[in-house]
């Protein structure tokens, strides 16, 4: 659960509260969680109730170049870990071209930048 401050961290009401067993997602008509902008939508460390930058840092990648191949495949690693945390995934081998995709993805661009 997140704390009660963390609760109060928002700067309106939040609608829709998610869960797995890193993070809390929350939605909501609010523009800043956790002292961060954070548009409608915010992921919380589950266990201290601080933002989570990952997901930051990925909504602010769709914004600003939303034609990036990293980002589905950001978002399939996202989800298809989650389910492996949950022991819900069926095969977690058929995960591993998209990690290797990934792993490429990141390499190239610390080379050229």
């Amino acid at each position: 659960s997140v704390s009660s401050a963390s609760r109060r961290a928002c700067s309106a009401r939040v609608m829709a509260i998610a869960a797995d067993t890193q993070r809390v997602y929350i939605g909501g008509a609010f523009s800043w969680a956790g002292g961060q902008p954070r548009s409608g939508f915010a992921a919380l460390d589950a266990a201290t109730g601080e933002v989570d930058t990952l997901v930051a840092d990925l909504a602010h990648l769709i914004a600003s170049r939303p034609e990036d191949p990293f980002i589905n495949l950001a978002i399939e690693q996202l989800y298809e870990s989650a389910l492996v945390q949950e022991g819900l995934h069926p095969n977690p081998a058929q995960m591993l071209p998209r990690i290797q995709q990934l792993l490429e993805l990141t390499a190239n661009s610390k080379s050229a930048g």
